[in-house]
């Protein structure tokens, strides 16, 4: 529980929409993270995926620890600015080298890495939804905005409004005229 809220803490708090947008992501990673293991199910189960073509592709070279995190908080990020990927990286540095951590460095680092390709394959999986999907998506995430507070409603649609990194505008869209129509059927 720690470590989640150091991950938050460290990667969201680079994002001023992202915090008001919380119970929305938390609501999406749920549902994609379900929709991203039938399809890795689904597409390991299709002869295409079996299929390798000699030569295709060299092995790299071995990549050290700091690269390694590098590369996953750029893979896991991409909609942030290179100037906050660094703060990210350097925030996540400092935590792994407080030696008030020193003890819970491993668990720190695989919650972080657990947490970024989550985050990493939930957005892949955004990007790649059918405009059938992300209606569905809207539909249901207007469901869990009903159960909110007023005032938590409204910065919601506020930070949709202004778009949230990584959520793909369509989406954002739609969730932004589902709530809305929701919104107006109780005033």
């Amino acid at each position: 529980m720690i470590c989640r809220a150091l991950f938050v803490a460290a990667v969201l708090g680079y994002c001023s929409t992202a915090s008001a947008a919380d119970p929305i992501t938390m609501f999406l990673l749920q549902m994609l993270s379900n929709k991203a293991i039938e399809a890795i199910t689904e597409s390991a189960n299709s002869p295409s995926a079996l299929t390798v073509t000699p030569g295709a592709s060299k092995p790299s070279p071995p990549l050290s620890k700091e690269q390694e995190l590098r590369k996953l908080i750029d893979e896991s990020f991409a909609h942030l600015a290179q100037a906050q990927r660094d703060a990210v990286y350097d925030g996540l540095m400092k935590m792994l080298n407080d030696p008030q951590n020193a003890s819970q460095r491993a668990q720190i680092l695989a919650e972080f890495t657990f947490q970024a390709n989550q985050y990493r394959d939930a957005n892949r999986a955004l990007a790649n939804l059918s405009y059938t999907d992300k209606q569905a998506i809207a539909t249901q995430a207007r469901s869990e905005f009903d159960k909110l507070p007023p005032a938590k409603r409204a910065e919601i649609v506020q930070a949709l409004e202004a778009g949230i990194p990584g959520l793909p505008r369509e989406l954002g869209d739609l969730m932004l005229a589902e709530f809305r129509n929701g919104m107006s059927r109780t005033q």
